[in-house]
């Protein structure tokens, strides 16, 4: 069902590339070239099925998984120049070719590798467990025998292991009284419904499109620890801080602009919320097992500060963000209605289709994948890896504004914020980001209470 569902996104050219990337390094200076990277992607592939398949029937009302007999490495992996920030903003643009490998790996000169992947073979954590399985092989090689021969074509297993999709893994029943509720909000006019009031950036475009903006920022793992502490200190964990931050700064930037202040009350968001721990699903596997929180948040008022300098946390609301870090730990049971009204969408074609031309329903998204779980392998001259980033695309029918948070294994946090092109205007994006970027800082430096 989840798997079909991607299909189609990509199919429609409203959903690109999903990426996890992040830095390699190792003792000595030595780089990450062809010799050390095939090998271990070889490693890599066998222990995941996903690397394995192309989708055959995309046009097809049920599409399928067929194995590939073997995948040529130099298909799927490229050497490229360029910046870090430049590189995702373009390769989260791309899509696939649904009859060749659903994954491809692109490799900087300063050793970001970014693993970039079909929706259908994975969600965000997904890109995770690629990374823990290529840092744990590049660890375990013995580089000392590597073979100036280097070998492209891969055979694939010979049996692929796959896990099972949501719905066979989880109980996704739906109760009646949320069926009838969903129902009956799709029925109300607008003017009773809180999306009539929600500012969700410019509406969907008529045709798709994937383009968009890219902005980073890191915090190395003292400042993320901090951040970490501010955030028990309010009781509140980082997913809500990020959410209530994007929603105080978004406030502020409508209400002081004539064209939008005072005329909106909400902004809708989503948070995607793992589902492995009720399916039982280790933490480095690649599945679909995720759902998604939705919510009207108040916009936030505050009282005028004849401050010179302004800051982001004088009246923060930390109830708000203490109140939502509680509603997400009730989501990894209560959110499986929410994956589970797929199946009540019988075409999903035209009910995408739909979306385009019209008000946006999600103003902001905030996914964070999380923190690096993985062993770090013994060895005289082991890899490292930092700077990891998560990003993704879906400017047509998502969100105008994305904020992805991934860990990395020293403890670092990176932040990519992605916009659609025409999705907000480009100088709404650059300072709501750089109102972002600001409010962690003041994180950063903040007194604990």
């Amino acid at each position: 069902m989840f798997e079909r569902w991607h299909v189609v996104r990509s199919k429609l050219g409203t959903l690109g590339a999903v990426i996890i990337s992040g830095r390699y390094t190792r003792e000595y200076g030595s780089v990450l070239d062809k010799a050390y990277l095939y090998v271990a992607l070889a490693k890599v592939m066998q222990k995941h099925g996903f690397l394995n398949v192309c989708v055959a029937g995309e046009d097809t009302p049920t599409p399928v998984y067929a194995r590939l007999d073997a995948i040529n490495l130099d298909e799927v992996v490229s050497f490229v120049d360029g910046d870090l920030r430049e590189v995702l903003e373009s390769e989260t643009a791309k899509g696939f070719d649904s009859s060749k490998p659903l994954w491809r790996v692109l490799v900087l000169k300063d050793g970001h590798v970014l693993f970039s992947f079909h929706h259908a073979i994975g969600d965000g954590q997904s890109g995770m467990a690629f990374h823990q399985s290529l840092l744990e092989a590049l660890n375990d090689a013995d580089h000392s025998s590597l073979s100036s021969t280097i070998t492209t074509t891969v055979s694939t297993p010979s049996e692929i292991q796959l896990l099972p999709p949501i719905e066979k893994a989880v109980d996704l029943s739906v109760p009646l009284f949320h069926l009838l509720y969903r129902i009956l909000q799709m029925l109300l006019p607008g003017p009773l419904t809180y999306g009539h009031y929600a500012w969700t950036g410019y509406p969907s475009p008529l045709e798709a499109k994937l383009a968009g903006r890219t902005r980073l920022l890191y915090y190395n793992p003292e400042a993320a620890h901090r951040i970490v502490q501010v955030c028990r200190a309010h009781k509140t964990s980082l997913t809500p801080l990020l959410h209530t931050l994007a929603t105080l700064i978004m406030s502020e930037q409508l209400a002081e602009d004539p064209s939008t202040a005072g005329k909106y009350s909400y902004l809708a968001s989503t948070i995607p919320v793992s589902l492995r721990s009720v399916a039982n699903a280790p933490t480095d596997a690649m599945c679909n097992y995720v759902s998604t929180l939705s919510a009207f948040s108040p916009l936030i008022q505050r009282t005028p500060s004849q401050a010179e300098e302004k800051s982001w946390l004088r009246e923060f609301p930390w109830k708000t963000a203490s109140e939502l870090t509680q509603t997400l730990r009730r989501q990894q049971t209560e959110s499986l209605k929410t994956v589970g009204m797929l199946k009540y969408v019988s075409d999903y074609e035209g009910f995408l289709k739909g979306k385009l031309g019209k008000k946006r329903e999600v103003t902001f998204e905030v996914s964070n994948v999380g923190r690096f779980v993985g062993s770090t392998a013994s060895g005289r001259a082991r890899w490292r890896l930092d700077n990891v980033y998560f990003s993704q695309s879906n400017p047509s029918t998502g969100g105008a504004i994305h904020i992805n948070v991934a860990g990395d294994p020293a403890g670092g946090i990176g932040i990519s914020v992605t916009w659609g092109e025409g999705a907000i205007d480009d100088a709404f994006g650059e300072t709501f980001f750089a109102g972002f970027k600001d409010g962690l800082e003041e994180v950063i430096h903040h007194d604990i209470p």
